[in-house]
């Protein structure tokens, strides 16, 4: 299972939207970044829906509200689906506060972590909003306001017997998901962070591994390695400026770990995703 860090408000937006279709998942990746996402799936399709260790199997259109640092994962249940759209929209602090303003109160309170099951109807009826939000034509504030106009639509329309909230996970884990991601360009020492926290490193660890799945190792390596491709896909910083960056300790290093994690060289990897 990778778990992997996803930053999709790197260039300095607070609002970005997605649209995505069923070549772009794999059911072995969980994800989690410091955004606020909604997804929605329009479609009737057989889903797996996993957010903070719970998964709940949903067959009908969709909607899931997540708040940063959660992890989840959205994936068919069919081995090879045909068609499997979904849109997905990420928004930052400043969004949510801005949003706040204009929902009913304590809306992200109650439906933070939330999963919305949606009868076709209503999802036809919230699709409505889609071409307005996904238009980045428009100013960042418009599109937000369109966003608020969604949400009170899925806040009127969805009863609360088809509203499922998931569990947390342990309450400060999230923090340690941040403060990892705030520091990949350093070395991150397990002792310092279980310091931060108040906590012992044998506590840190078994809570880690009991709310993320894996150890805190393998997080920060699944971090590095994340942001490491995203700098090679979206910049022209040298293999060693990025490995730098994030945290390796010689160009030597991150390459054969690049390289044995993706079986490319760092290099290679950032030649072949420009051509696609």
């Amino acid at each position: 299972m990778k778990y992997l860090f996803r930053d999709r408000l790197s260039d300095g937006r607070m609002l970005s939207t997605f649209f995505k279709e069923s070549s772009d998942t794999h059911p072995d990746h969980h994800d989690y970044h410091p955004h606020y996402e909604l997804y929605f799936r329009a479609e009737p399709l057989p889903q797996a829906i996993t957010l903070n260790g719970e998964t709940l199997q949903v067959e009908g259109p969709a909607i899931v509200l997540t708040a940063p640092f959660q992890i989840h994962a959205m994936s068919p249940l069919e081995e090879e689906c045909p068609r499997y759209e979904r849109h997905i929209v990420y928004f930052g602090e400043s969004q949510k506060e801005l949003l706040d303003s204009l929902l009913p109160p304590h809306f992200f309170e109650r439906y933070l972590n939330c999963l919305f099951s949606l009868t076709e109807q209503e999802a036809t009826e919230i699709a409505r909003d889609l071409p307005a939000l996904f238009n980045e034509m428009l100013p960042e504030r418009e599109r937000t306001l369109v966003l608020a106009l969604l949400l009170m639509r899925l806040d009127r329309l969805v009863p609360p017997e088809r509203r499922r909230l998931f569990g947390q996970i342990n309450a400060y884990i999230p923090q340690v998901l941040q403060y990892l991601y705030d520091h990949a360009d350093s070395n991150i020492v397990t002792e310092d962070i279980a310091n931060r926290f108040h906590i012992s490193r044998a506590k840190l660890n078994r809570d880690f591994r009991a709310s993320v799945g894996t150890s805190l190792h393998s997080a920060i390596m699944d971090l590095r390695l994340s942001k490491a491709t995203q700098l090679l896909c979206s910049t022209t910083l040298t293999v060693g400026e990025i490995a730098a960056d994030c945290g390796f300790s010689s160009e030597y290093y991150f390459h054969a770990f690049f390289k044995r994690m993706t079986q490319k060289t760092p290099l290679q990897y950032r030649r072949d995703a420009n051509v696609l």
